[in-house]
């Protein structure tokens, strides 16, 4: 916004659920969970709300469909990049902080949001990978694949 004069009032603190756990066995055919309990958080991050601003038309047009509730899955590619992330978070959790730090550096804002708003596309998430510390990454996939 072109903004020089502010003042920082407030500064939030508090963890965050950070999980790439698989909550699709706690549906059933007539249940759903949804938001946090229903692994709607983002989870390299812990943002909800556009996620399931994102989610929910999804879930209506599938209740809508007659389909079973335990047939609708939200894993993108972008769920297993989280895991990932975890996996280095998991490894050494005080990169979390170097790894946002790069990607904000080296990326507009615009393009780090589009990417953890998950609406990139391979070329742009390649691009984004790279703008952060990417050997921790190549060792959390190798760890996945051996």
């Amino acid at each position: 916004l072109a903004c020089s004069d502010y003042e920082i009032i407030e500064m939030e603190m508090g963890s965050i659920p950070m999980t790439a756990y698989d909550f699709q066995e706690h549906h059933s055919k007539n249940m759903r969970y949804i938001g946090t309990a229903g692994g709607w958080a983002k989870p390299s991050t812990g943002y909800t709300f556009r996620s399931t601003a994102k989610k929910t038309p999804k879930l209506v047009d599938h209740i809508k469909s007659g389909k079973p509730l335990d047939s609708l899955s939200y894993k993108t590619k972008f769920w297993y990049y989280d895991m990932l992330f975890i996996d280095v978070l998991f490894k050494d959790n005080a990169k979390g902080y170097h790894v946002f730090e790069t990607l904000f550096k080296k990326r507009t804002p615009q393009q780090v949001f589009k990417f953890l708003d998950e609406e990139t596309n391979f070329a742009e998430d390649v691009g984004n990978m790279m703008g952060s510390p990417i050997l921790p990454f190549i060792k959390a996939l190798l760890g996945r694949i051996f």
